[in-house]
C-alpha cells in the first residue's frame, strides 16, 4: 500500500473538514444556540451569514500561509506506543525557521530521541510515518525561496512527488471551503453539511471566551443515536472558535474516526492560533491517536509543536 493513500487518510480527512457547499438557510434553521447568541441575534448577528463563514473562511489558511514568510521558535515533542500502550519511541527537538530577504532556513540547536525512531542509525531514516509527514509539512532542509505547492497531479509522479501531490492538495480543502476530498474509501462522508450527512450532526453556535478572546464557536457533534453506527460518520466532532471582534478563527478541534476492511483509524487534533502584530500565526498543534493499515504496521502516536517568539530577530 503506497504511502500516498496513507498521506490522503491522515490529512485528506483532516484539512476536509470544512470542504463543503451547502444548503445555509436549512442548516441555520436546525443549528441549536446559547442564550448570548440569542441576544446576538435579536441585535442583528446573522446566523446564515456566520454558517456561510465557517465554510468560506480563509483566514486559517492565512495564518499557516504566514509560517512561511517569519521568523520563529518552534518545539516538537513526540511518542509512540504499540498496542498495549507500552512506549516504543519517542523525539523531541528545538527549532528556529530564519526568514530572510524571501528565503527560509531552519536551525535544530536541541534534539534527542529514545527507542526506535529511526529506522537506522547511519542515515536516519524515520520508522514512523506520522514522523515524516510532521517533517514533511513543518520542517525546512536547506535554503527555501519558493512557496510555490507542487502541481495537483499525480499521473507519471513517483511516490515522493505523489506524497507532495497529495498533501498540497488535501490542505487545501480546510483552506479552500467548497473543494471536495479525494480521500480513499472515505466517499463524501467528510461533507458534514451536504444534505446527505447532515441528520448525523447536532449543529450548534454558543459564546466562549477561548484563550482571553471573545468567541463564537461552532460546534458538530455526531447525534446519540448514531453512536451506535460509527461507520456511516468519519468526523465524530468538530469545533472552531471565531473572534467576535473580527471573524478571524482562533482555533479548532476535531476528531476522526474510521473503519473498514482496509484501515481502522482514530484521531483527535487540535490547533490554536495567535495574532502576533498585524497578522494570526498557529501557536499550538496537538496529534493524537492511531492508524491500522492493511500491509502497514501498527501506528499510535502523539506529537505537540508548538510556536513561538515570532518576528524574532538574530544577535549581532
Amino acid at each position: 500500500m503506497k504511502k500516498g493513500f496513507v498521506t490522503a487518510l491522515l490529512f485528506g480527512i483532516c484539512l476536509a473538514l470544512l470542504g463543503q457547499t451547502s444548503d445555509v438557510k436549512s442548516i441555520a434553521a436546525a443549528v441549536e444556540l446559547d442564550s448570548v447568541v440569542i441576544v446576538a441575534k435579536s441585535k442583528g448577528f446573522s446566523i446564515e451569514e456566520f454558517i456561510e463563514l465557517v465554510q468560506t473562511d480563509q483566514s486559517f489558511y492565512q495564518a499557516f500561509k504566514n509560517l512561511r514568510s517569519e521568523s520563529y521558535r518552534f518545539d516538537v515533542d513526540m511518542h509512540f506506543y504499540d498496542k498495549k500502550e507500552a512506549e516504543r519511541a519517542s523525539y523531541f527537538a528545538k527549532n528556529i525557521q530564519w526568514y530572510e530577504t524571501g528565503c527560509r532556513r531552519m536551525e535544530t540547536f536541541d534534539q534527542g530521541y529514545k527507542g526506535k525512531f529511526y529506522k537506522r542509525k547511519k542515515n536516519p531514516k524515520y520508522k514512523y510515518y506520522t514522523a515524516s509527514l510532521y517533517h514533511r509539512l513543518f520542517c525546512t532542509d536547506g535554503v527555501v525561496c519558493s512557496d510555490e505547492d507542487p502541481i495537483s497531479s499525480s499521473n507519471g509522479m513517483d511516490d515522493q512527488q505523489k506524497m507532495e501531490s497529495h498533501v498540497s492538495q488535501l490542505k487545501k480543502l480546510i483552506f479552500s471551503p467548497g473543494q471536495q476530498a479525494d480521500v480513499p474509501f472515505i466517499k463524501n462522508k467528510t461533507a458534514i453539511f451536504s444534505e446527505r450527512m447532515r441528520r448525523f450532526y447536532d449543529f450548534k453556535i454558543t459564546s466562549e471566551v477561548y484563550h482571553s478572546v471573545d468567541c463564537y464557536v461552532f460546534t458538530a457533534n455526531v447525534k446519540p443515536e448514531y453512536t451506535n453506527h460509527p461507520s456511516r460518520t468519519v468526523i465524530k466532532q468538530l469545533s472552531t472558535w471565531f473572534g467576535k471582534s473580527d471573524f478571524q478563527v482562533m482555533g479548532r478541534t476535531y476528531q476522526l474516526q474510521h473503519r473498514t476492511a482496509v484501515y481502522a483509524f482514530d484521531v483527535s487534533m487540535q490547533i490554536d492560533l495567535v495574532k502576533k502584530g498585524k497578522e494570526y500565526f498557529p501557536t499550538y498543534i496537538s496529534y493524537d491517536g492511531y492508524w491500522n493499515v492493511v500491509l502497514k504496521k501498527y501506528e499510535k502516536g502523539t506529537f505537540a509543536v508548538r510556536f513561538s517568539d515570532f518576528g524574532m530577530q538574530k544577535k549581532e
